[in-house]
């Protein structure tokens, strides 16, 4: 396990046009939300992402065309005092780290991402996030 670097690239693009939107599938927004993350505060989920999630170890998965894979199982605590179980997904290229995705609590099982959205009384559903394609 490694400690990736804090200054890791986190794209704008990716927290205000995939994770603080709602979509039609694989919805990540309304997970966040419970815990106060919004497209108007989308600042505040990068600042948590580098101070609660990149200070924690990260587990190497994966060789990929694109670099080296890691994942990040972390707790996000948001304005609205809710702790949320996330694992994140970052790319190492040439050195540098970039954020690719996140999903709800989860683990690696045969270089597959799976994770699970909870609420306060169980499971509501899995998520399946390959861990291999284009790094986006």
């Amino acid at each position: 396990m490694v400690i990736l670097p804090q200054d890791a690239l986190i794209s704008k693009e990716k927290l205000t046009r995939y994770l603080l939107i709602p979509l039609p599938k694989d919805d990540k927004s309304k997970f966040l939300a419970q815990a106060g993350y919004t497209l108007q505060n989308w600042q505040q989920l990068e600042q948590d992402l580098r101070t609660q999630v990149l200070t924690q170890p990260a587990k190497f998965v994966q060789v990929t065309r694109y670099g080296e894979k890691y994942v990040i199982r972390a707790s996000l605590l948001g304005s609205a005092g809710v702790e949320l179980s996330v694992l994140t997904i970052w790319m190492v290229v040439n050195g540098t780290a970039k954020f690719v995705s996140k999903t709800a609590g989860g683990e690696i099982i045969n270089g597959q991402c799976i994770g699970v959205v909870g609420t306060g009384n169980g499971i509501d559903k899995g998520i399946l996030l390959p861990l291999s394609g284009n790094g986006v």
